[in-house]
């Protein structure tokens, strides 16, 4: 159910972005995307049988998408997909049996390889993960480290300041998180290339 309204608020996100520029209510409604997308990843590496599975199929999803996020977004960024996919990895590298200082290392050069690359949300989305993860049993230290971070985004990435909204994203989990409701594999892994497919070709008939 949480991916549900992940896929809502994305949605009404891109399409106030591509198409109303002009009504920020829109774009204020998708801040609440990102914190529910790291939620999912962190349930899912949580809950996978196989998270080396998930994590593949994870980047195989990053590479189809990109193209038309290229092209929906006119950017030379790397889409959110993959930005996700190394937070993953960062999951598994504190569950390793890896050396401590190496562990560090290794995040350390994640986390600069999506800064320096241009990884959608970089730095907020792979700390949004942790904290989940970190935080998953305790809501009131979530919440705190969620505010911190988006103060941290504000400042380091010049994010408006309705980014603030984003921490709204707990209380919807906290109410939504016991609802069981699974998407179709074929709707969870399809929506978001679809989405922005859609998108493109509908933004082609409307602009040229």
């Amino acid at each position: 159910m949480i991916k549900i309204f992940a896929f809502f608020f994305m949605l009404v996100d891109h399409i106030g972005y591509i198409f109303f520029p002009d009504w920020t209510f829109l774009r204020v409604i998708g801040r609440l995307a990102l914190p529910l997308f790291t939620y999912g990843i962190v349930q899912g590496y949580i809950r996978t049988r196989s998270v080396k599975m998930y994590l593949f199929r994870i980047f195989l999803l990053a590479i189809i998408s990109q193209i038309p996020y290229i092209y929906v977004f006119i950017t030379g960024y790397y889409n959110v997909l993959f930005t996700l996919g190394f937070g993953l990895i960062i999951l598994l590298l504190i569950d390793s049996k890896i050396k401590l200082f190496v562990k560090v290392i290794i995040c350390i050069i994640i986390v600069f390889i999506c800064d320096v690359l241009y990884f959608e949300y970089g730095i907020y989305c792979i700390l949004l993960i942790l904290s989940y993860y970190i935080f998953r049993d305790n809501y009131t230290r979530l919440i705190l480290a969620q505010l911190i971070i988006t103060v941290f985004a504000i400042v380091a990435y010049n994010y408006p300041i309705y980014q603030f909204v984003a921490v709204l994203s707990i209380p919807i989990i906290m109410v939504l998180q016991s609802v069981d409701y699974k998407l179709p594999k074929v709707v969870s892994y399809g929506f978001y290339p679809i989405h922005l497919l859609l998108i493109y070709l509908v933004s082609v008939l409307v602009y040229f």
